[in-house]
């Protein structure tokens, strides 16, 4: 484990001698070292990686003498955490009255899943951070309550019950300075004493000296002022006591043993080992699109479903997966395996072509599929249309469709009502349903272990760019955007951990950033808060939930084979199948099916040259970010972010590439770019012509429903 040391006083004083005691055990705890200085005109923290005893600097420090009002000192045996800078103490914040915080710990956090937001927070990989980021939290909140910073008694009362909540199953010795108070809390026998003398009150894991020492106050938090005790908290009986088992899954977790490795090893089989396989090269294309009740009312779900089963029957599809009431929701071609599915709910309809070798033959099974549909739907008042955002989402159904697989999802989306004070720190949006009214154009190419890097690092940089040219999702209540579809996505539960979004720029440098979310047990699909994939497999057991309507407990364990499970929302997402999706591109036109994967496979077989375009452009020259900017670019206002004869010529010059990729491959597929030039020339997008037609949204309707 840890050592812990604190000082509190009413005045200065020398603690060299305590210091140099307390930094000799570090042959026993190697791991890094800290020492906070406080309560004077300048505060000071160090913290180093290397065994205090060995230090050069804290040997300088020793030599000079080290005064201070108030101290915390620790020396790490690393349980959680790799042994790097992050995650040496002490750990320190401020509140959002300016109050700031450092807090040293001895022990470790075996139970608390609420302190599992915060790994997407904190700069380490500690239970410790994560404590100091829950206590910093609790303040924040009930500070705002009252509309003041809070007192001292009111602090104390707040971490009283933060300690005793998180005390059970857990070590939890802690020293934590406010800058007022040094808290004190201890609930593993004899591993906290305290020495009292005319300066204040020191506190350490083991007595410094021989005499003058007591146990600290057990399994009770306790306040201190100037050396003197001031508050006492109410005293709980979740004593800890030592169970090496307990530990087993940590040291193999982040000493790279058994459970690392296998993280590793099931990311790599899973995600990595396609890459090294020959494939086809086919285009794999899949085309959402909201079912439109021409009457401007709600979709009729009946209508939905029967039109749909007519096209199964006639296409000779075989149904795959039916809802909780019989109704089909997906079928598959056998010989092409091209998919119909109903996608969140029966008001969105997904075409995924499985098997393409030109984009003519997507063009042709595409527009097939959806003449016929359209015909049974349009009998009914009904459409399909090429809209990213269904007009008519706000008198429509949120319901997903009743599967265990869509229950799961609305279920856990549906939590950012309960979880919305958590990580997304523009707060979640209201909009849980959004899967059940928005539309994509995904676009899977096959990549391979040499090539991978390098074609997500040149469509990371065209990603906003691609905003300009297929924005198709307004939303009224978001008249900025002309793109929604981002902000959907980052506002919602599936933004907990922003490294699940966004892009691979950089790569992911561990599993520790790929979380995990959902499994199955039993034909029952169950959700929980995301935990990092690696800590996934630690676990002896995970407190998840299924829905189907209502909220149901289930207590399960992680087995390896959940990484079946495992997927990142990134705009370019590494499937298991060997293949990258592109999925940041709303619906386009029906008649524009084709330009999404026309865009993304001409600019593949002219990677080198797209990268060193972009590179050498005016939104990268400066270090220009591809997040940010496509944020901007998203915006109605884009054209005040940028020069618009630069975008204009950057645009051109892209899709030139883009054609001369297409043309390469022999099938004069370079037609299908043609709306994007004129896009290009226009700078405008599916977007900017509904906004110009908004007062007759039903011609618009039409008109993107043609082919």
């Amino acid at each position: 484990m840890c050592e812990i040391y604190g000082f509190s006083g009413n005045r200065e004083k020398e603690l060299n001698t305590d210091l140099r005691e307390f930094y000799s055990h570090a042959n026993e705890h190697p791991n890094g070292w800290g020492l906070a200085l406080l309560g004077r005109q300048e505060t000071q923290i160090i913290r180093e990686t290397n065994r205090a005893d060995q230090s050069e600097y804290l040997h300088e420090l020793l030599s000079e003498s080290i005064v201070a009002k108030t101290a915390l000192a620790h020396i790490r045996l690393a349980t959680i955490g790799n042994v790097e800078y992050e995650n040496c103490h002490p750990f320190v914040g401020t509140d959002n009255s300016g109050r700031s915080w450092a807090l040293i710990h001895n022990g470790t956090v075996f139970e608390n899943d609420g302190l599992n937001k915060y790994v997407f927070l904190q700069k380490g990989e500690t239970d410790s951070e994560r404590i100091l980021l829950y206590i910093l939290e609790s303040i924040n909140e009930a500070s705002a309550k009252l509309g003041r910073p809070l007192n001292a008694e009111e602090r104390f009362q707040i971490l009283d019950g933060i300690v005793n909540s998180s005390s059970p199953k857990n070590k939890l010795n802690l020293l934590i300075d406010d800058g007022e108070l040094l808290y004190a809390h201890t609930n593993f026998r004899d591993s906290l004493y305290l020495r009292k003398d005319s300066f204040g009150t020191t506190f350490s894991t083991q007595p410094l000296s021989e005499t003058g020492w007591q146990p600290a106050p057990f399994m009770t938090l306790t306040g201190w002022r100037e050396g003197k005790l001031v508050f006492t908290g109410a005293q709980h009986q979740n004593e800890y006591f030592f169970n090496a088992d307990s530990y087993k899954p940590l040291y193999m977790a982040y000493s790279g043993l058994k459970y690392m490795k296998t993280a590793n090893e099931l990311i790599f089989d899973r995600f990595i080992s396609p890459l090294q396989k020959p494939r086809a090269n086919y285009i794999g294309i899949e085309i959402e699109m909201p079912i439109v009740n021409l009457n401007s009312e709600k979709t009729d779900k009946a209508v939905s479903i029967a039109a749909v089963q007519k096209a199964i029957e006639h296409f000779g599809f075989t149904p795959k997966k039916f809802d909780d009431d019989g109704s089909c929701h997906e079928a598959v071609c056998e010989d092409t395996c091209d998919i119909f599915s109903f996608d969140c709910s029966y008001n969105n309809f997904e075409i995924a072509l499985g098997r393409v070798r030109t984009l003519h033959e997507a063009q042709a099974r595409f527009k097939d599929y959806v003449s016929f549909i359209n015909e049974e739907l349009n009998n009914d008042q009904h459409t399909l249309t090429g809209l990213g955002v269904n007009p008519n989402y706000k008198i429509n159904d949120f319901n997903f469709v009743p599967s265990p697989r869509y229950r799961m999802l609305e279920g856990y989306l549906k939590k950012a009502e309960v979880w919305q004070y958590t990580n997304v720190s523009a707060g979640f949006h209201h909009y849980y349903g959004y899967g059940t009214f928005s539309s994509a154009s995904q676009v899977q190419l096959d990549v391979n272990e040499e090539n991978l890097c390098s074609v997500i690092k040149a469509f990371s940089l065209v990603e906003p760019l691609k905003a300009v040219l297929f924005a198709n999702s307004y939303l009224p209540e978001m008249p900025e955007l002309l793109c929604v579809r981002d902000y959907f996505w980052e506002r919602s539960a599936h933004g907990i951990n922003p490294k699940n979004l966004g892009f691979f720029e950089p790569l992911p440098q561990s599993v520790g950033e790929i979380t995990d979310y959902c499994a199955e047990r039993n034909g029952k699909y169950l959700f929980f808060y995301p935990i990092p994939f690696d800590e996934y497999l630690t676990r002896e057991s995970i407190e998840g939930e299924y829905y189907d309507g209502e909220y149901h407990p289930y207590r399960f364990t992680p087995k390896a084979e959940d990484i079946a499970y495992l997927r990142t929302y990134k705009q370019i997402d590494l499937t298991a199948r060997g293949t990258l999706e592109f999925r940041s591109a709303c619906t386009q036109p029906l008649s524009q099916a084709m330009t999404v994967a026309a865009f993304h496979l001409g600019l593949m077989n002219r990677v080198a040259e797209l990268t060193a375009l972009l590179s050498h452009s005016f939104l990268y020259r400066d270090g220009g970010d591809p997040d940010l900017l496509r944020r901007k670019m998203n915006r109605r206002d884009f054209l005040s972010f940028v020069n618009p004869d630069e975008l204009r010529t950057l645009l051109t010059e892209i899709l030139t590439l883009c054609a001369e990729g297409l043309r390469e491959r022999g099938y004069a597929e370079d037609i299908y770019l043609e709306p994007l030039f004129k896009r290009a020339e226009t700078l405008t997008s599916p977007s900017s012509y509904l906004l110009q037609n908004q007062n007759i949204i039903d011609k618009v309707i039409r008109e993107y429903a043609s082919l």
